[in-house]
């Protein structure tokens, strides 16, 4: 059962493997991990991920996975949007919130906790696979009752690691950098390096090492996701939103919301309208 409103996934990988594109989705996100040991990118800040732990991650969010030993691990992925949930969406806003906004992004389980996450979940990827309304009806279940678990959870909420290498400092000062700044059309590879007087070739090597994304990928991507933004809350013109969000050629910017999107902004637009 795999839509643009509900998608759920197990995975057992034993090659090293990092997410192939830079990432958002309109869709909520369940992660867990069930073994090996994977970094995960999340909106400015890395999380070292162990056996056990909960990644939640918003709508909208920026995010990507990458390896941080072994390549080999083994998880567990539900995604979700409001649409999926249908009528139940109104009584059931409020838990979303509460998973969602409250929680921390990572949260460690212990033994029982562990037991029972991990069986609900893959109760979902195995009933997901079924093509028939019961199956359809008990996902939609079960995905409540992980929610109410979550909601209710007591685990050990979990912080991003913090920059301990100058290095690490200097990749977190650059991020923030950007975020500040990604509108700006001047905003290059070549002006960053210049702001943070290192070298274009060691700024481009540290900055995917840290993040998994090369430095003009993620620039592009806090575009992109602005433009989205832009095109469903105004009734600015394309080419208006284009030049708001720091590309100087609509052409351009035509290219890239698409290849990221997988629509034209007016076909994204149009496709929010009905």
């Amino acid at each position: 059962m795999g839509s643009k409103q509900f998608f759920a996934s197990y995975e057992y990988r034993i090659e090293p493997y990092s997410m192939a594109h830079e990432h958002f989705h309109d869709r909520y996100e369940i992660y867990y991990l069930l073994s090996g040991e994977r970094y995960y990118f999340i909106e400015n800040e890395r999380y070292l991920v162990m056996p056990g732990d909960l990644i939640l991650i918003d709508r909208y969010a920026v995010h990507k996975t990458s390896d941080a030993s072994q390549g080999r691990h083994e998880r567990i992925l539900i995604e979700f949007n409001e649409s999926f949930l249908g009528e139940w969406w109104k009584e059931l806003e409020y838990l979303v919130g509460s998973v969602f906004h409250e929680k921390g992004k990572q949260l460690r389980l212990v033994k029982n906790e562990r037991e029972y996450l991990a069986s609900a979940m893959n109760r979902v990827v195995m009933e997901s696979r079924k093509e028939t309304v019961e199956s359809g009806i008990l996902v939609k279940a079960l995905l409540v009752e992980i929610l109410i678990f979550v909601h209710r959870l007591k685990g050990e909420e979990l912080e991003p690691e913090r920059p301990r290498h100058p290095q690490d400092r200097k990749v977190a000062e650059v991020l923030n950098f950007i975020g500040q700044h990604y509108r700006t059309p001047e905003l290059t590879l070549e002006r960053i390096s210049e702001q943070f007087y290192i070298s274009k070739y060691h700024l481009s090597r540290l900055f995917k090492e840290k993040t998994g994304y090369t430095l003009t990928e993620y620039v592009t991507l806090l575009r992109i996701r602005d433009a989205e933004s832009l095109l469903r809350e105004t009734n600015l013109k394309v080419i208006d939103i284009a030049d708001c969000v720091g590309f100087q050629h609509v052409g351009h910017f035509w290219r890239m919301f698409k290849r990221h999107s997988g629509l034209s902004p007016r076909e994204y637009r149009k496709r929010l309208l009905g």
